[in-house]
């Protein structure tokens, strides 16, 4: 990759990087305003819901005090005169008013007249059963401290929450005494909530909770607060609602307000943003492709043809040509320094001339060594035969001497025995020199079996130690096959029991087997670890691990006896063999 396409894509991704920092901060900046101007919008117009509610109810409220303080109402509480029901409640009244419910209440706590309207206000129906609890004697409606007071709020009943205003019966001149409560209410129903969805132009919607219960201690508000906290929740990308409760003049909540509006302010934050982004965007890419242009015209035309002279005078073979670069810089200091490493190499090349000369004389040499090396080899590799039948030889010549001298010193010991035994019949005594040269024959028997049990069971073990024993069988074993051997011992080397030194040597004797099938093996290292709870033996050799058919045979076999012996004392044996690194033994005995 050139250094022009290098900046490039430096460039590019510098730039993409900076544009994601620069998005991600915005976004982790401006949008939580937006949200937030958001927020506070939707919290604004819930609360003009909740003020359009508390102006109907004002509304109520002064309705009922144009008719509590009421001369005829004043006498129609005390009297209860039909006359006065029948020019004032009429049905039509109660729709021009927008009330559902019209209750009087004389001083001594006793309904004197109620009356109930549907919500199309087309029929007469009964009275609430669950507004009478809250009307009965002792309740917040019918307690009075002046001719002024006025108790008015909300109610939850079973046909929906509706709007309540209770006001004292006085005079029309406002004067006492108090002859009991007018009560009227109005259901906050699907006309009302169209009503004020209308006056206020929002979205609105009240949804029932709860019903009142006039026994029941405010538990979620104050008595008199006509709703509570305000929650705003973002309904999808295009739409967000706000919430509050509505609650009962005894501070139940029994009622939910929701206002629903579009999310343009939060639409317009995001639009600001990819604009605020593209601008960002385009600015950017000006000011990048400024800096390209900039820095190929200073810097990167110059190497690039720097780059170019070289190649080119590089390609020469005598190294003469010289580079130039115009300016004062590290550009035009770099073209001096190649400048000066190509006299270098000039003058290296010739170097190389007369050094090539004196290899080819020296390569001439080297033939004619290489070719006394070849005869040296010949007649070494003669020798090692030579010194192999040699050893064969000596081995055929020990088994037979071993051979002759057992059986011949057998023969003779009979024989001496055939005549004592006839001497002994005969009643003769054996003379001295008779016994003293059977006992001889025995002590040269006594010496040849001496020797041929130390290949079979070698009592240094017992008399000298384990390593004492492994170190003299190395010697033994390098001896004949031109193997390297080393023994690396650990621990205390005298603390084995004699059964397992013997296990562990026969272990030694079948690595060293399995060792000597393999022609390539010109090393051996055996670890002798001695431990409180365990002896572990390790035999490694540098050998390929190339053997034929009946080589591996024999192999797998000689590792099959290792494993077997082992076994016996409930050790473990583990076998690595490689081409690269040889056959490694490890065998672990327990003490």
């Amino acid at each position: 990759m050139s250094v022009r396409l290098k900046t490039i894509v430096f460039v590019v991704a510098s730039l993409s990087i900076g544009l994601l920092c620069i998005y991600l901060l915005s976004w982790l900046v401006l949008t939580p305003s937006y949200t937030d101007l958001e927020s506070r919008s939707v919290h604004t117009n819930v609360e003009r819901g909740i003020g359009a509610l508390a102006e109907r109810l004002d509304t109520l409220d002064a309705t009922n005090h144009d008719w509590a303080a009421w001369d005829d109402t004043y006498e129609f509480v005390q009297t209860a005169s039909p006359v006065y029901v029948e020019s004032n409640l009429a049905d039509s009244t109660f729709a021009y008013m927008g009330i559902h419910v019209m209750t009087f209440v004389n001083a001594e706590g006793v309904v004197v007249y109620a009356k109930a309207m549907d919500s199309a206000f087309e029929r007469e129906v009964d009275m609430p059963e669950d507004l009478l609890p809250h009307i009965s004697s002792g309740s917040l409606f019918l307690i009075h401290n002046d001719v002024e007071s006025a108790f008015n709020g909300i109610l939850g009943l079973a046909r929906g929450p509706m709007l309540v205003s209770a006001r004292p019966i006085v005079t029309s001149a406002e004067e006492g005494p108090i002859q009991g409560t007018l009560i009227v209410g109005t259901y906050i129903d699907e006309p009302l909530v169209t009503d004020l969805a209308s006056t206020t132009r929002l979205a609105l919607a009240v949804d029932p909770t709860g019903v009142s219960n006039p026994l029941q201690a405010a538990a979620n508000g104050t008595p008199g607060t006509l709703a509570g906290d305000i929650v705003v929740t973002p309904l999808d990308s295009t739409t967000v609602e706000g919430n509050t409760f509505l609650s009962d003049v005894y501070g139940q909540p029994v009622a939910q307000l929701t206002v629903t509006q579009d999310r343009s302010i939060y639409a317009e934050g995001q639009n600001a943003l990819r604009y605020f982004l593209g601008v960002i965007a385009i600015g950017a890419i000006v000011l990048a492709l400024l800096f390209v242009a900039l820095l190929d015209r200073t810097m990167l035309r110059r190497i690039s043809r720097l780059a170019s002279q070289v190649r080119d005078y590089g390609q020469t073979e005598d190294f003469a040509g010289r580079v130039s670069v115009t300016g004062d810089d590290e550009i035009a200091n770099l073209a001096g320094v190649i400048n000066e490493t190509f006299s270098a190499l000039c003058q290296s090349h010739a170097q190389l001339a007369a050094t090539h000369h004196d290899l080819e004389q020296t390569t001439a040499e080297l033939k004619g060594t290489e070719q006394e090396l070849r005869t040296t080899a010949n007649q070494l590799r003669r020798l090692t035969r030579h010194l192999q039948t040699m050893r064969e030889d000596e081995r055929s010549l020990v088994a037979n001497e071993i051979h002759d001298q057992v059986g011949q010193g057998l023969a003779a010991l009979k024989m001496d025995l055939s005549t004592l035994v006839r001497a002994t019949a005969r009643g003769e005594a054996p003379t001295p020199a008779f016994l003293q040269r059977m006992t001889e024959l025995l002590d040269t028997l006594l010496d040849t079996v001496r020797r041929l049990s130390s290949g079979l069971r070698p009592s240094m073990i017992e008399d000298l130690g384990l390593a004492e024993a492994i170190e003299w069988h190395l010697g033994d074993f390098g001896k004949g096959r031109a193997v390297r051997t080393t023994l690396r011992t650990q621990g205390p080397v005298g603390n084995v029991e004699t059964s397992r030194a013997l296990c562990i040597f026969r272990i030694l004797q079948e690595a060293l087997l399995v060792s000597a099938d393999d022609s390539s093996v010109t090393e051996v290292t055996v670890t002798l670890t001695i431990e409180n709870r365990y002896v572990l033996v390790a035999v490694q050799d540098n050998g390929r691990a190339v053997f034929d058919r009946e080589a591996l045979s024999r192999r797998e076999l000689g590792l099959s006896l290792i494993r077997e012996r082992a076994d016996v004392f409930g050790g473990g044996v583990t076998i690595t063999s490689t081409p690269e690194t040889g056959t490694t033994v490890v065998a672990q005995v327990p003490t």
